[in-house]
C-alpha cells in the first residue's frame, strides 16, 4: 500500500523540535526524555535534565501535592489516554534560575511491554497570563474610573436600547440602582410626549447610521421628577463593523440651565432699566419722562396697571400725570385725582421705598381703592417719588395676581421710583428756570419798550419845543443885528447867532439819538 505521507518527518525528530515543553519519565518519575522546547522553557540542556526526577522542574511549595497528582493520576488513569493537569488550580513550573511560571500542561500515560511512562506536554503560559492580568487590570482601572464618576450618567445599551451596564453616575443622576435598571428598555427615560413621538428609537437610528447622537432635552428620574439632561450616545462597533450597542453618557445641566436662564433674565432687567435711564435722560417735560418711563416699566415688572401720580406739598390730593393700562381694564382716564395721595392711605413708613398693598384685605372706607377695585385689580405696589425730601409724587402699579411682585421685582421698581424722581424734579425745576426767563424776558423788552417811548418822547420835546423856541431866538438875533449900527453891539450879537446855532445843533442831534 502507498504511504499517505510520505513527507512527515520521524516522530523523535518532530518531539525535539516542537517549541512546547515535552518530557518523559518513568515510573519512578525520572526523566528519561526532555526535548529543544524544554530547554529553552526551563534553562536546562537536555544532558542536565536527563535522569533527574521531575521534582526539579516543580516548585518546591507545591512539590507535595505535585506528587500526590502523579501518583494519582497513575492509578486511576487508563493507558494512552490523555489528561489534562491543573484542573483544580494553575501548574507552575520553576527554571534554572529558580524563577517560576505559570503553565499549561497536558499528561499522557503509556504502558508499552510492560513498561509504564509519563509524557507531560507543558506550555509557558507567561505572556499569555501577564497579557490577562493587564487586560484584568485595564478592565478594572477602567471600571473603577467610570464608577468614580459621578457628574455624568456612563451605561451601555444593547443595539435594542436595553440597559447591559450601569454607573454611579447614572445611579446618582436617574436614581436607579444597576439591579433595578439592567435589562430595561432606556426609553422609560424619556417623557411620554418624547415617547410617543419616537424619540428614543429616533436617537438610535442616528447613533447608529452617524456614529453619534447629541441631544439636549428633559428627562425623567426614577421619582418622576423632570432634569434637564445632555446626552451623547455612541455607537459600538466590533472589528466586522457588526453594531454591538451604544455608550450613553448623559450628564445633568439642570443647574447651568437655570444659572443660564436666571443670567439671561438678569441681563434683561438690567437692560430695561438702561433703556429706562436713558429714556427719561432724553425727555424733556416731566409728562415725557413718566410716559417714556410706564411704557418700559411694564416690560420690567409683569403688571395690567401702572401710573405716575404728581403731588404738590400745598395740595394733599394727588393728580395722575400719565398712565399705562391694558385695554381690558376699565380705569378712568389720564388726569383723575385723589383726595388724597396713594402714599398717605397707605400709611407707607417711614423711610420705606415701597409697599405692596392687598386691596382684599386692606382698608375699606379708603375711597381711593375703590377704582382698583372695581377694575378688578387685587395689588398695588406704591413707590413714593421723593426728591430732597420732598413728596413729588407716586409710582403706582397694580396687578390682578397678589403673588406677581417678587422682592426682585420690588428692588427694581424703587431703582426705577428714585430716577423718576430726580428726574421729574429736575425737570420741575427745569419748567420753572423756563418759566422766570420768559417772564424775565417779558419784563425785559416792556422795559425796553417803556424806555424807548421815553426817548421818543424827549427827543420829541427837544425837536419841538426846544429846537423851536432856539430856531426863534436865533432869527430875532438876526433881526436885531441888521437893525443895529453900533459895531461894538453889532458883535456881541454875532456871538449870540453862533452860540444859538450851536445850541440848535446840539439839540437836533441829541433828538436823532434818542429816535
Amino acid at each position: 500500500m502507498e504511504d499517505k505521507y510520505p513527507y512527515m518527518l520521524p516522530l523523535e525528530r518532530i518531539l525535539a523540535l516542537a517549541t512546547d515543553a515535552i518530557i518523559t519519565v518513568d515510573e519512578a518519575q525520572r526523566i528519561i526524555m526532555f526535548n529543544q522546547g524544554a530547554a529553552q522553557i526551563f534553562g536546562y540542556p537536555e544532558h542536565e535534565a536527563l535522569g533527574q526526577p521531575l521534582d526539579m522542574l516543580v516548585p518546591p511549595s507545591v512539590v507535595e501535592m505535585h506528587r500526590r497528582h502523579m501518583r494519582d493520576f497513575a492509578d486511576t488513569a487508563e493507558a494512552a489516554r490523555s489528561r489534562a493537569m491543573g484542573r483544580q488550580g494553575e501548574v507552575f513550573g520553576r527554571r534554572k534560575d529558580g524563577s517560576e511560571f505559570p503553565a499549561e500542561a497536558t499528561i499522557v500515560k503509556l504502558i508499552d511491554r510492560g513498561q509504564t511512562t509519563f509524557t507531560i506536554i507543558l506550555r509557558d503560559m507567561s505572556d499569555q497570563k501577564r497579557v490577562e492580568n493587564e487586560l484584568r487590570q485595564t478592565k478594572t482601572r477602567n471600571r473603577l474610573l467610570i464608577d468614580s464618576v459621578q457628574d455624568y450618567a456612563i451605561f451601555m445599551l444593547d443595539p435594542t436600547g436595553h440597559v447591559m451596564s450601569w454607573n454611579f453616575g447614572a445611579e446618582c443622576i436617574k436614581g436607579y440602582k444597576a439591579t433595578e435598571i439592567i435589562g430595561h428598555n432606556f426609553s422609560c427615560f424619556f417623557t411620554p410626549a418624547d415617547i410617543a413621538r419616537g424619540k428614543p428609537e429616533t436617537e438610535l437610528r442616528t447613533a447608529a447610521e452617524a456614529g453619534r447622537c447629541a441631544e439636549d432635552g428633559w428627562r425623567l428620574r426614577k421619582d418622576g421628577t423632570l432634569f434637564w439632561a445632555s446626552t451623547v450616545i455612541t455607537a459600538v462597533r466590533d472589528e466586522q463593523d457588526l453594531l454591538c450597542g451604544f455608550v450613553n453618557i448623559t450628564h445633568d445641566g439642570t443647574e447651568q440651565r437655570q444659572a443660564d436662564e436666571t443670567l439671561r433674565w438678569y441681563a434683561n432687567q438690567l437692560h430695561i432699566l438702561y433703556e429706562i435711564s436713558r429714556a427719561i435722560l432724553v425727555a424733556q417735560s416731566p409728562r415725557e419722562i413718566a410716559e417714556a418711563t410706564l411704557v418700559r416699566l411694564r416690560r420690567l415688572v409683569p403688571c395690567q396697571y401702572t401710573h405716575v401720580a404728581s403731588v404738590e406739598n400745598i395740595d394733599p390730593s394727588a393728580a395722575v400725570l400719565i398712565s399705562d393700562t391694558n385695554d381690558t381694564l376699565e380705569m378712568p382716564p389720564t388726569g383723575w385725582t385723589f383726595a388724597a395721595s396713594l402714599t398717605s392711605s397707605a400709611v407707607l413708613p417711614q423711610g420705606q421705598a415701597a409697599t405692596v398693598i392687598d386691596l382684599e384685605t386692606a382698608d375699606s372706607s379708603v375711597p381711593d381703592f375703590d377704582p382698583f377695585r372695581k377694575a378688578g385689580l387685587r395689588v398695588l405696589v406704591i413707590a413714593p417719588l421723593v426728591a430732597h425730601d420732598e413728596l413729588i409724587g407716586e409710582l403706582v402699579l397694580a396687578s390682578t395676581d397678589p403673588d406677581v411682585f417678587s422682592a426682585s421685582q420690588l428692588d427694581n421698581i424703587r431703582q426705577v421710583a428714585d430716577q423718576l424722581a430726580v428726574a421729574l424734579q429736575h425737570a420741575r425745576l427745569f419748567e420753572e428756570v423756563q418759566q422766570s426767563r420768559e417772564r424775565l424776558q417779558g419784563l425785559s423788552h416792556r422795559l425796553i419798550e417803556v424806555q424807548e417811548a421815553e426817548r421818543r418822547t424827549i427827543a420829541g420835546e427837544l425837536h419841538d419845543e426846544i429846537g423851536q423856541a432856539l430856531t426863534i431866538v436865533k432869527m430875532n438875533l438876526q433881526a436885531v443885528q441888521r437893525l443895529s449900527e453900533n459895531i461894538e453891539t453889532d458883535v456881541h450879537l454875532s456871538e449870540s447867532v453862533a452860540i444859538v446855532e450851536r445850541a440848535l445843533e446840539q439839540v437836533r442831534n441829541l433828538s436823532l439819538d434818542l429816535r
